[in-house]
């Protein structure tokens, strides 16, 4: 009958034994230019930020935090968000139609928020790569507006790209 080698060298040396992705790079960027969205189809804002994949088999974790406003004269207001790899959405409100946030029974109302969105992309790909917020308004009548950085200067909105290794 062979011992259990429940030894501290042992139990410490596992964690290096499991097998799990790891970061490779992290890239980050600011954006405080303001911009009003109107279109109720999704538009490209200039929260944009590119990387470069070593491997093809890594995935890249995208965590996005915008300042969005919504704006509205009427009785209510939303907008919904989608992430874009180059020119494809891989993550969008749009999907089930519905919007990420909105308001009803108010009006004239300005609503500010500060959301964070994370997804795990798998692009394949070790050619540069563009990850892009888009944005769309539920209605542009009743002078709605959607708001990113509405305060041109004194808001930072986010976006950060971890590239982790295949495990």
């Amino acid at each position: 009958i062979k011992p259990n080698n429940n030894t501290i060298s042992a139990i410490t040396a596992l964690p290096a034994a499991i097998s799990t992705g790891k970061v490779l790079q992290v890239k980050s960027v600011n954006y405080s230019t303001a911009e009003t969205i109107t279109a109720t189809s999704f538009t490209a804002t200039g929260l944009s930020l590119a990387i470069t994949p070593v491997s093809s088999s890594n995935k890249i974790l995208i965590i996005c935090s915008p300042h969005i406003l919504i704006q509205r004269n009427a009785d209510n207001g939303a907008y919904k968000v989608a992430l874009y790899r180059d020119s494809t959405a891989i993550m969008e409100d749009d999907a089930t139609n519905s919007y990420l946030f909105g308001f009803t029974g108010v009006s004239t109302t300005d609503v500010r928020t500060k959301q964070s969105y994370e997804f795990l992309d798998s692009p394949s790909s070790t050619s540069s790569i563009t990850y892009k917020l888009y944005i769309a308004n539920q209605d542009s009548s009743s002078s709605g507006t959607v708001k990113l950085n509405w305060d041109d200067g004194n808001l930072n909105s986010s976006l950060t790209l971890m590239e982790i290794s295949a495990w």
